[in-house]
Formats: C-alpha cells, structure tokens, sequence
C-alpha cells in the first residue's frame, strides 16, 4: 500500500549469498511490480463469472418466477375479498405473511446475484464451505432440472471455517458443475438408446474430516 493508498502487488525472489564455508552473509533477491497481471487477471475472473449468470439467467428467472406468482394470487385473492367487503382478519393476515415470506425469498435470491456479480478485492474473510456450496447450487439447480439431470448433494450439517474468497470458491464450484453438465449432455447426446427410467445424476459430496456427509433434498437447500 503506497503511501496515496494506492495498492500496488509486488513478488518478491530472494536468494543467500554464502561464503567459502557455506555461511550466509547477505541476500540478493529482485522485486517486480506485477500490479497490472494482476489487474488483468481479475478482470478475466469478473468477466466469467458476469458471463456465467447470464448462462444462468434462464434458471434464475424461472426461480424468481414461482415465488411471484404465489405472492400475486395471494394478493389477488385478498383484493377479490377486500371488494366483496368479505373480510376475515385472520384469513388477510395469512395471506399476507404468504406475501411477505416469497418477496422475502426473492430479495434472498436477488441478493446473492448482486453479491455473486460483484468485484472482488482479494481480501481473505472466513469461508462457511456448506453454505458456498449451497447457495451455488441454488444458482444452477433450475438449469440442470431443465436440461434433465439431477443433482445429488451430500453434506455434513455443519463444516469448520476456512480463510479464503468465498465467491471465488463459489465460482470454482459453479465452473465444476458446469463442466459437469456439459460432460453428461455430451455424453447423453452421443450414448445408445437408454432405458426409460434412466436419469443422469451428477453427484456433489462435501466432505469435512471426521463429520459424515448426508444427501440433502434440494426443497431443504437454504436461501442464505
């Protein structure tokens, strides 16, 4: 960090210097600025992961879709009430807790888009493994449903905390899955008549020493 607050990346190589005796007497080393391969590099990683929701919006739109249509019938419903002068407190105070609970789960969903798109700054934070590879599985399960494959996920109930980039580790996951998907597609495409219960399953195990992975049924994947 230079003293304008501009934030320069450095690699540092250093080397001893011995003498005849194999004592260390100085270092020789060389610092390169290596600020716009970084630069560069971040921009490539910002540019796939903008391309990879737009690969997803399809899916993304069908999520948003379902938890709309339940809050505008549940909106309708109580208008239609409401004009026939037919009002029941209770039945209104459901109706609107359906409203609040699916706009709820669409700011939820929005949420994590914006959060996904945005520019990294490369500062390392605590990473929640279960929960990076949840929320990219709630990105994409729509896609695969709709492209005939299943997902299986397997997962402990909880994971220890790790040091890193959680949406870099979620751009990591989604790339695996979608080379994943590409694989079976291509392999389904150019594969023999298959039985008619066949169903490609692609399978997602997370693993944390000495905690035991279970399969999660995706209507139980959480939001946030």
């Amino acid at each position: 960090i230079r003293p304008d607050g501009a934030i320069r990346w450095i690699r540092d190589r250093a080397y001893p210097i011995r003498d005849v005796d194999g004592r260390v007497r100085r270092m020789a080393g060389i610092a390169e600025d290596i600020t716009q391969a970084h630069l560069t590099r971040e921009q490539l990683v910002q540019g796939s992961k903008l391309a990879t929701l737009g690969e997803l919006a399809s899916g993304i739109a069908h999520e948003l879709n379902q938890p709309l249509n339940i809050a505008r019938m549940a909106a309708e419903f109580s208008l239609v009430k409401l004009a026939r002068r037919e009002i029941d407190i209770k039945l209104l105070r459901n109706k609107l807790s359906i409203i609040y609970d699916q706009t709820d789960r669409m700011a939820d969903i929005v949420n994590h888009m914006r959060l996904f798109s945005r520019e990294e700054k490369g500062e390392q934070e605590d990473i929640y493994p279960r929960q990076s590879l949840l929320n990219t599985v709630r990105l994409i399960e729509k896609q695969f449903k709709v492209s005939g494959i299943e997902l299986e996920i397997y997962t402990p109930k909880s994971c220890r905390v790790v040091l890193g980039q959680p949406l870099r580790l979620e751009q990591v996951i989604l790339n695996l899955l979608s080379n994943a998907k590409d694989a079976v597609m291509e392999r389904m495409k150019h594969a023999e008549k298959e039985t008619a219960d066949f169903i490609p399953t692609i399978k997602v195990k997370l693993v944390d020493e000495d905690r035991k992975s279970t399969r999660l049924n995706s209507s139980h994947i959480p939001l946030s």
